[in-house]
């Protein structure tokens, strides 16, 4: 069992393979592509940022924030969430209460916390909109092979089109976004900017990994 499997079950995070976080889908086992993209820098002063905290807990609790903190020692970890996690307590842990759906909100995160990003996940509402809105905001906010991953790309709520798995896949076919949620200044700068993408699939869903130039 992988480092990252073993803290995602430790700490309860549905990123594992736990039987009581099992979904539909079966377990995400998300953390065994996270083991292969991140092993190599686990120790570097990197600036981390989870969308989406808890879903059926309290606001004292974030599970994948704490699995984060032990993994990265260095890392500077940020978490967002429409809910107020500020009372969640750890070390170089700080949590922001914002929509990733209004661009203001993201913006404002990124004016007065960080904006120099090496990695980036979106595990917050699943909703095709505002996964496309929160990337096509924040990949600028990226360092350079910064890593940034959708994911629950499967299980996606709303109706809205087009779906970011499909909004991925025409880019791997394309090398181009193409977005109705995005304005097309900012479907050229994810063009011009993102260096890969790939579709992971290691357990029951998939999850989408860009990587910036």
């Amino acid at each position: 069992m992988s480092l990252l499997l073993e803290l995602a079950n430790k700490y309860g995070s549905d990123k594992g393979s736990r039987p009581d976080l099992r979904t539909s889908f079966g377990d995400h086992l998300y953390t065994n592509v996270y083991e292969e993209l991140f092993e190599h820098r686990r120790k570097e002063p990197l600036n981390i940022l989870e969308i989406g905290l808890e879903k059926t807990g309290t606001s004292l609790e974030a599970p994948s924030l704490s699995m984060w903190r032990e993994y990265f020692p260095e890392a500077i970890i940020f978490g967002y969430d429409c809910r107020d996690f500020s009372g969640f307590k750890q070390y170089n842990t700080f949590t922001f209460k914002g929509d990733q759906s209004k661009i203001t909100d993201l913006e404002n995160f990124a004016a007065t916390m960080c904006n120099n990003l090496d990695i980036v996940i979106d595990d917050g509402s699943h909703i095709s909109k505002d996964q496309q809105i929160s990337l096509g905001t924040l990949f600028k906010y990226m360092n350079t092979n910064g890593l940034y991953i959708i994911e629950d790309l499967c299980w996606q709520p709303s109706p809205d089109f087009p779906k970011t798995a499909d909004v991925l896949r025409n880019f791997i076919t394309t090398k181009k976004i193409q977005s109705s949620f995005l304005s097309l200044n900012i479907c050229e700068y994810l063009n011009e900017n993102i260096k890969n993408v790939e579709i992971r699939k290691p357990g029951g869903c998939e999850m989408g990994v860009i990587i910036k130039k």
